[in-house]
């Protein structure tokens, strides 16, 4: 196995296992928690790791993996994408702050019946395809891609966090800050151009 500057390369297949353990853990202590009644505000972290978390492996994958398979079939990127699609729908229905609790808490279930489903159809079509369809090299480059595409994900994720903790923004009656596109800012002068 070839050696990078980090160690030994891995394979794309090899992280996107890992990334799958990952989740399922996740999911896991999301089920323990909700089972033992934990506190909100544990569950509301342990879903918005498990949002983030998705939403930052089905990208990665997405502009990595994806275009590297397009020309062996179109079709079977086609339908990942689709149920990638599916779970990025879904997480945003979770997210979505006007939803009653109990909503949020039984799409988050149905959110993990959906990634459980998906996991098995790429352990059981999309993984054994890719491992048969490409080479060993490009296996380990597309696998380095992934790592390196998923930091900088995770870089510019935090990058963007709010700088505030979490109790004060799920404070009851917390004032909601909403973004204001540059364009409707007071004073900007390309306003005038853009409207």
């Amino acid at each position: 196995m070839e050696q990078s500057q980090d160690g030994p390369a891995i394979s794309i297949v090899e992280f996107l296992r890992s990334d799958d353990t990952q989740i399922n853990a996740l999911f896991d202590r999301f089920a323990a928690a909700e089972k033992s009644q934990s506190p909100a505000v544990v569950r509301d972290r342990l879903i918005g790791r498990i949002c983030e978390t998705l939403s930052i492996q089905r990208l990665a994958e997405e502009e990595v993996l994806y275009p590297a398979l397009r020309a062996s079939d179109e079709k079977l990127v086609f339908a990942f994408l689709l149920a990638g699609l599916g779970i990025s729908m879904r997480i945003g229905e979770i997210r979505d702050p006007g939803k009653p609790r109990a909503t949020r808490d039984f799409a988050m279930f149905r959110l993990m019946d959906l990634v459980r489903r998906n996991m098995l159809e790429r352990s059981q079509v999309l993984l054994p395809f890719v491992s048969d369809h490409l080479s060993a090299t490009q296996l380990l480059w597309l696998g380095d891609d992934y790592q390196q595409r998923k930091a900088r994900l995770w870089r510019a994720n935090a990058a963007a966090a709010p700088r505030t903790s979490l109790r004060v923004a799920e404070a009851p009656g917390a004032r909601k800050a909403i973004p204001i596109p540059i364009w409707r800012k007071p004073g900007n002068p390309d306003r005038a151009r853009l409207q």
